[in-house]
């Protein structure tokens, strides 16, 4: 499967929202060119140390239109960095690849770059959310440094590179599909971890329940989870096998934000409902001791998050 992954392609790239922040990536991708999904492994240099930072699809034009609008703005285009010389191949030998059929099939192709590791860092691990990797529209936007090092990378200078490409310039496509680099519009789009709203069961009480045992059953399996729950508000537990069902904790999302004036923490709420019920079934004093117990429980979680958020502002 790895030895798949033969295609060298060698380009700058800029961090969504950054296009100071520019680097160049290394990515070895499957050999897949005629299918409808190409799939590269990112990595920061060539060397026998290089650190592997993202992942890139590709998808060929006549995919990629059939995306939904909202969807191609998250990708970005092929056919100027290759005409270009900014965009290359390297082959086996690690020199530069001249194969003209293989360049045209990644001009035409759009890109989903993602990277794991924040540049110009030297982080042991990925820290935080990934970043989405973009390419050049033209040769102004790319630091002289970048190019610099590009060059001596391929072995020859961006102008002879885009010499050689004339001919593959004057046949590509018309135009890239105009919400692909959705960039040039002013709009950068970032990734950021948001907690989203989770359902947590118990499977052994879910089948008692659809195989008809009862409620006593179905509140004997969570026994401990509503003692624990008690006991957490100095109550007894000896009701809590009386009309009670397996609950079901839903939290309602909350962002974690690293700039409070913008991004306020908002106060986290739950909702527990119990398997089985119907809608129009009173709670029980248990199950509202429950509730109490677990929205304490969700409020305590959003201090923590809050702490988080301090130390990766720190």
């Amino acid at each position: 499967m790895l030895s798949d992954f033969k295609i060298h392609v060698v380009a700058p790239v800029f961090t969504t929202g950054n296009m100071s922040d520019q680097l160049i990536v290394h990515a070895f991708c499957n050999d897949k060119m005629a299918s409808s999904l190409v799939e590269c492994v990112l990595f920061d240099s060539n060397s026998s140390d290089a650190r592997m930072i993202g992942v890139e699809f590709h998808l060929p034009a006549s995919a990629f239109d059939k995306l939904p609008e909202n969807e191609k703005m998250l990708w970005h285009s092929h056919r100027f960095g290759v005409s270009s010389g900014l965009i290359n191949v390297l082959d086996v030998n690690g020199t530069e690849s001249t194969d003209q059929n293989l360049l045209s099939k990644i001009a035409d192709a759009y890109g989903k770059a993602f990277c794991f590791f924040p540049n110009k860092t030297n982080e042991a691990v990925p820290l935080g959310a990934p970043t989405m990797l973009f390419t050049f529209t033209e040769e102004s936007q790319v630091d002289p440094k970048i190019i610099k090092k590009l060059d001596a990378i391929m072995g020859s200078s961006l102008a002879s590179r885009k010499a050689n490409r004339t001919k593959l310039a004057e046949s590509s496509k018309n135009s890239s599909n105009p919400f692909a680099d959705s960039w040039r519009n002013g709009t950068a789009w970032s990734l950021a971890f948001v907690p989203s709203p989770v359902n947590v069961t118990n499977f052994n009480c879910s089948a008692a329940v659809m195989s008809g045992s009862g409620s006593n059953n179905t509140a004997n399996s969570t026994g401990s989870q509503q003692s624990s729950a008690s006991s957490s508000n100095s109550t007894s537990s000896s009701n809590s096998t009386s009309g009670s069902a397996c609950p079901i904790v839903k939290t309602l999302p909350f962002v974690l934000c690293t700039d409070d004036s913008k991004c306020p923490m908002p106060q986290a709420t739950m909702m527990a409902k119990g398997q089985g019920q119907t809608g129009n079934q009173k709670r029980t004093g248990n199950q509202e001791k429950i509730d109490e117990w677990l929205n304490q429980a969700m409020t305590n979680a959003a201090g923590w998050l809050n702490e988080l958020a301090d130390m990766i502002r720190d």
